[in-house]
């Protein structure tokens, strides 16, 4: 594999883990001040669903950098 296409497979697993991530614990606010949307998050957490993201991609990433590279996952 090389480091191409590692980078590549890294940014994809982890663009997937953030969108999963991203809305746990979402809560709408109590009261929506004016001009502001309805649907906005009242804390989205973000540093913490990033530290999230990366911990998980990293090991999922691994998991199938080790599948591809012992040909357990064929590439053609």
């Amino acid at each position: 594999m090389s480091v191409v296409s590692a980078l590549v497979l890294y940014v994809v697993i982890w663009w997937v883990v953030f969108f999963i991530v991203l809305p746990w614990g979402i809560e709408p606010p109590s009261e929506v001040a004016k001009g502001h949307d309805a649907g906005a998050p009242k804390d989205a957490r973000l540093v913490l669903k990033l530290v999230i993201t990366t911990g998980v991609a990293t090991v999922l990433f691994f998991v199938a950098r080790y599948g591809i590279v012992s040909r357990w996952i064929e590439l053609s």
